[in-house]
């Protein structure tokens, strides 16, 4: 049973085949324990949790059924197949002596008072933010032991899910033979602040010396897209610890804010609304506050040698920015040379001819 949970601060990349990818890295960034870093309190359930669970159920044989259709059909029916392993997983029973390890780590993270909780998906292997998830479950402001124990069946389930299981047929590999970890971590109370995106090195502009900040009003939900909801912030990086480093800023429509339901609410455990329309003319976030995403862009980039991508989320009672997944930015063929000079340019004409103003400029604009 001592197996099933495992704490962050025993998580790291060399654990990877027990905790998954997410959990790897958020266990690293723990370890680094950087005054600027904050990740949220939570715990680990392993990869032999998972197994054990299948084999509890005499699952293998029945989902090796199931996906049988994924190898021999040419153009197999992704979300079909997804659907039906999906449901095997959250029909079956939770092993007791699990349930209770489970149920004994949430109630010591929350104190027993029943504490909020995202659940979510640890994969052994590197999903990119920007997938299409399509049957990706993430659970948010699960409270109750009920609750949470759904939860992590349907976070055991998104290794079926319809993008994993593209991933893992492009990969070559059976997708019986893989396991799936699952992360528990405290609610960041985000449905009163705000969350989003930043990816170290820019995509859209294809260049390595611009970090891209998004963000919105709210939760962000199982994973952050990039659309026109976002307010979308440039910094330029050899400029990030000397004045005006901000190369542009974008206010996005913010029209859809999704917060938790509250306490008394037993029917949602999250609520999507209209954004109030003075936050939609408002940015998400101050001056000091992208300074600060763009020098824990830094900060990651440099613990881990690559360029990355990670999901933040500001409390809206504590006000604290925290950091709740990072995964290394994905490789891209760096094409639009026309799009990359383009604002670097900018960015040296900015700190070479006008940086003062335009930090005011900036600093106006972002201003609440």
């Amino acid at each position: 049973m001592e197996n099933y949970i495992i704490k962050f601060r025993d998580a790291d990349l060399s654990k990877l085949t027990s905790v998954g990818y997410k959990c790897a890295m958020l266990g690293e960034l723990q370890a680094y324990d950087h005054v600027d870093l904050l990740i949220p309190e939570g715990f680990i359930i392993s990869g032999k949790a998972f197994r054990d669970f299948i084999n509890f159920n005499d699952l293998e044989n029945r989902l090796n059924i199931t996906l049988q259709p994924l190898y021999k059909e040419v153009a197999p029916k992704y979300c079909l197949i997804s659907a039906a392993a999906q449901q095997l997983i959250t029909d079956a029973r939770m092993p007791a002596d699990m349930g209770m390890a489970i149920i004994d780590a949430y109630d010591y993270l929350g104190d027993m008072n029943d504490s909020p909780v995202s659940v979510s998906s640890s994969f052994m292997f590197e999903m990119p933010f920007d997938n299409d998830d399509e049957g990706l479950n993430t659970g948010l402001n699960v409270q109750g032991h009920c609750a949470l124990l759904y939860a992590v069946k349907k976070s055991f389930a998104n290794l079926f899910s319809c993008s994993a299981l593209k991933r893992i047929k492009d990969a070559g590999i059976k997708v019986i033979d893989l396991d799936i970890a699952v992360c528990v971590q405290l609610m960041v109370r985000a449905g009163k602040g705000c969350s989003g995106l930043v990816s170290s090195e820019d995509n859209d502009f294809q260049a390595e010396d611009v970090i891209h900040i998004s963000g919105r009003w709210g939760l962000s939900g199982g994973s952050f897209r990039l659309d026109d909801e976002c307010d979308d912030y440039w910094i330029f990086k050899p400029s990030i610890l000397k004045t005006a480093p901000l190369i542009e800023l974008k206010l996005g429509r913010k029209q859809r804010i999704l917060t938790a339901a509250p306490d008394d609410d037993y029917t949602w455990q999250t609520i999507e609304s209209a954004t109030p329309e003075e936050m939609q003319h408002m940015y998400v976030l101050n001056y000091h506050e992208i300074l600060h995403l763009g020098k824990c862009a830094l900060l990651i980039e440099k613990h881990f040698n690559s360029p990355v991508q990670f999901t933040w989320a500001k409390d809206g009672a504590d006000h604290q920015i925290y950091i709740l997944s990072v995964c290394k930015s994905p490789i891209k063929t760096r094409s639009s040379l026309h799009a990359k000079a383009t604002v670097l340019n900018k960015a040296k004409h900015i700190y070479s001819d006008n940086k003062h103003s335009f930090k005011r400029k900036v600093k106006a604009n972002v201003s609440r």
